[in-house]
């Protein structure tokens, strides 16, 4: 079924069963109504407000607010259907949003309080997972569930892989990755994680450029695994600094990059050999990575603290750092790469930073509280 296909039939659907019920976005009179272009228009959400916020990148600007009747979670932004998906953990629900008028959908139910959502390759596939270990994978192409399970560990990381097509489920309490096919509805590959203790200090697989490979970072032993994603087996332990966070491969996959949040170093690790190349203390304690500007330059997003460490990849040398005036959520950068956008939760702002020139191009004031979880329908890193 193609995108446009699927939107009629997505909005026949919902008219039919709730004739009338599409809520508008409360007007400003600056906003717009139409945010369909998923490389300009970037979103964040304020659970304490209720609202999802827009801005326009190229612009600089905040174009519009998004006023739900529930508290706001998570939020997907699909490419192929023009939508946000919006985690409603007060109905244990998922809130559609038409992107072409900021009309809301009638939500559908998921059976758990979603506390994380991740879209597939294509978008055609939404995972949801609840606290206690549930999971559900969405068809949001053909509108229905495809795989459902509660009987996870609580805690478990997931991924999709590079096709889409399976679940990898890390489940470090339980010492053990799972790889679940989604058109089987069954497990297909297990991996003994060869873990000294079991933990929830572990991070989801981060796939390598042509998704053969995957790697984990172990919070807990100051390590990471590397796995072949082919037959389900650890093939290497990389020891780095102390407490790393999720692992960043490179877009040109040249480098597999690894921040740690206690030590504040950060390591560039070899695609090929697999060895640390340099070490670099950036005195950032790490939440998450991006690259930008070609993959020449990385940005250590910082966990406290509003300064963001910057890496040169190209001379492997620290620049100069970026100063914000708080700690940020994870962050992204656009698909051209220029672009690295940072929300800002205890200000409400959202930086919009040169990746080119190094520097803030806007401070963008939502007005909200709590704005975190950044979002666009097209971003630079493909490898997660």
């Amino acid at each position: 079924m193609k995108p446009a296909r699927l939107l009629l039939s997505f909005t026949g659907i919902l008219a039919a069963s709730v004739a009338g019920y599409f809520l508008m976005a409360e007007a400003s009179p600056q906003q717009l109504t139409d945010l369909r272009d998923d490389y300009r228009f970037a979103f964040a959400r304020s659970f304490d407000a209720q609202k999802v916020v827009a801005i326009d990148t190229h612009n600089q600007t905040k174009v519009a607010e998004i006023d739900f009747p529930h508290k706001v979670g998570d939020i997907l932004v699909s490419k192929m259907l023009d939508m946000l998906f919006v985690n409603d953990p007060e109905n244990n629900a998922v809130t559609p949003v038409f992107l072409k008028d900021l009309s809301l959908a009638p939500g559908f139910a998921i059976g758990f309080t979603p506390v994380q959502s991740i879209l597939g390759p294509e978008d055609q596939f939404a995972a949801f997972v609840g606290a206690e270990g549930e999971l559900l994978v969405f068809d949001l192409e053909n509108i229905r569930p495809i795989y459902q399970n509660a009987g996870f560990q609580p805690g478990a990381r997931i991924a999709f892989s590079a096709s889409g097509h399976d679940i990898l489920v890390v489940e470090g309490e339980r010492n053990q990755l799972l790889a679940i096919n989604l058109e089987a509805g069954k497990i297909v590959g297990v991996a003994d994680l060869t873990l000294k203790a079991g933990t929830r200090d572990i991070s989801a697989v981060t796939r390598s450029l042509d998704g053969h490979t995957g790697f984990i970072a172990v919070g807990s032993e100051d390590r990471v695994l590397v796995i072949d994603l082919d037959s389900y087996r650890i093939t290497r332990s990389i020891p780095v600094g102390d407490a790393p966070v999720r692992p960043y491969a490179t877009n040109d996959g040249a480098y597999l990059l690894v921040a740690n949040e206690l030590s504040r170093d950060f390591n560039v690790i070899d695609m090929l050999t697999l060895d640390v190349v340099t070490k670099i203390e950036t005195g950032i304690a790490a939440q998450a990575i991006n690259t930008g500007f070609f993959d020449t330059r990385a940005y250590v997003m910082p966990r406290d603290g509003g300064t963001m460490a910057v890496v040169d990849l190209m001379t492997l040398k620290q620049l100069d750092s970026i100063e914000l005036p708080g700690p940020t959520d994870d962050g992204l950068v656009t698909s051209d790469m220029e672009t690295l956008l940072a929300a800002i939760p205890s200000t409400g702002q959202i930086a919009q930073i040169s990746v080119r020139q190094n520097k803030v191009q806007a401070l963008i004031n939502t007005g909200l509280e709590d704005v975190r979880g950044t979002k666009m329908g097209v971003v630079n890193a493909i490898c997660h």
